[in-house]
């Protein structure tokens, strides 16, 4: 695994910063130092963190040797170390597993994401021996982690992962879920009988970690919604629409919280700018497309989707081909998969119970301003077929 490959200077000048952020965060000590000695050369400071990590109780009346002695068995607890390698992510995993193994990284700028939580639990310390940076493992924490990567752990740790992707995929596919949706899809797919608390003891496990996604009045929840206040809003509307059924395709694909589909109606929409403005037009035309796509997932209104093409510096070349590129922007915002719908499209909503869509807007005569299309009204019905004003919605 290539944990420092750099493409470019940018990428080069970031592992520089995270180098320089790394020595600074390191303690003096060599590889291959036992638990007790790497944690009796931190200071107190450094120790209570440790300890208000691993939730040790009274720490903050306990001396140093006291600390140290309570870390020690807190970081050596072998049911906490093979909970802790089921429920981390793969990169991270792999990183522990190639530390645990002998690879020490000499003086690489390792970035925090790989190795950060394990650090916090006292798994992993970043060491200056000399001006040289290593990333060891104590010997003790070694043996444990070694001794539990076998077949039966490791097959535990994948199932608990792939229900605990169910959990991501679904709550960020519809925005809210809950843990009996879940289940209902996970059996689905994966013949199985598991029920709703089942997934709410995979997620109280995973909880241990930050997580964007969140339980909240009895759902679960994308965590977005709540830093923005809007999850009353959206489950109100949701409960007007029936409930789109995701392929376990679909699901595992959205465990990507920035996740958005490319629909056939986006394609047909890049093929046409490609047709139009060459193989290599004067714009960035792939992250034109998933801007797109991506404003029209989050319900943007038309106008603003449509000055996309003008924050590109796109040029029109006639009056017809901006007609044309309208058009093809209404064929995307009607087949994007939209929370508020359920997951639903516009288009499939409208096949099952009529529910209007957006049409073509007219486009204002060109003048030396920019092609604009006619605006939606602020007390129009908003075009995403929310049932709501346009000023409370895609307006706001």
């Amino acid at each position: 695994m290539a944990y420092t490959d750099c493409e470019n200077e940018l990428e080069k000048e970031l592992q520089e910063e995270i180098y320089e952020m790394n020595l600074k965060n390191s303690q003096k000590g060599s590889v291959g130092q036992s638990l007790e000695a790497l944690l009796s050369g931190y200071t107190m400071d450094k120790l209570k963190i440790l300890a208000s990590e691993n939730e040790i109780p009274n720490r903050s009346k306990m001396r140093k040797g006291e600390l140290v002695a309570a870390l020690q068995k807190a970081v050596l607890d072998e049911e906490s170390i093979v909970q802790q390698m089921m429920i981390m992510p793969e990169e991270e995993y792999q990183f522990l597993h190639d530390v645990a193994h002998g690879s020490t990284f000499a003086d690489q700028a390792i970035s925090p994401v790989f190795y950060g939580y394990a650090a916090q639990r006292g798994y992993v310390y970043v060491l200056d021996d000399h001006g040289v940076l290593y990333y060891d493992m104590p010997p003790e924490v070694k043996k444990l982690f070694i001794e539990h990567e076998d077949a039966e752990t490791l097959k535990k740790a994948a199932d608990l992962r792939l229900k605990w992707e169910y959990i991501e995929g679904m709550t960020n596919f519809f925005g809210i879920t809950t843990f009996a949706e879940v289940a209902e899809l996970y059996n689905q797919y994966n013949d199985a009988d598991l029920s709703a608390d089942d997934f709410g003891d995979v997620y109280r496990l995973f909880s241990q970690r930050e997580q964007l996604i969140t339980y909240y009045r009895e759902h679960l929840v994308n965590g977005f919604l709540l830093e923005e206040g809007e999850f009353e809003e959206l489950y109100l509307v949701q409960q007007k629409y029936p409930r789109y059924i995701p392929t376990e395709e679909q699901i595992l694909a959205y465990v990507d919280e920035w996740m958005f589909e490319m629909s056939p109606a986006t394609v047909t929409l890049k093929e046409y700018l490609r047709d139009a403005f060459g193989e290599e037009p004067d714009f960035p035309l792939e992250d034109l497309v998933s801007e797109i796509q991506a404003e029209a997932t989050l319900e943007s209104s038309f106008q603003e989707i449509f000055d996309l093409f003008e924050n590109y510096e796109v040029k029109f070349t006639s009056f017809e081909q901006a007609k044309e590129i309208v058009r093809l922007l209404t064929d995307v915002i009607n087949n994007t998969r939209l929370w508020s719908l359920n997951g639903y499209t516009p288009l499939e909503m409208h096949r099952i119970n009529g529910m209007e869509i957006q049409t073509p807007p007219e486009l204002e005569i060109p003048s030396r301003e920019p092609i604009r299309v006619t605006k939606v009204g602020r007390n129009d019905p908003c075009p995403c077929g929310s049932g709501k004003k346009y000023k409370k919605c895609c307006g706001r």
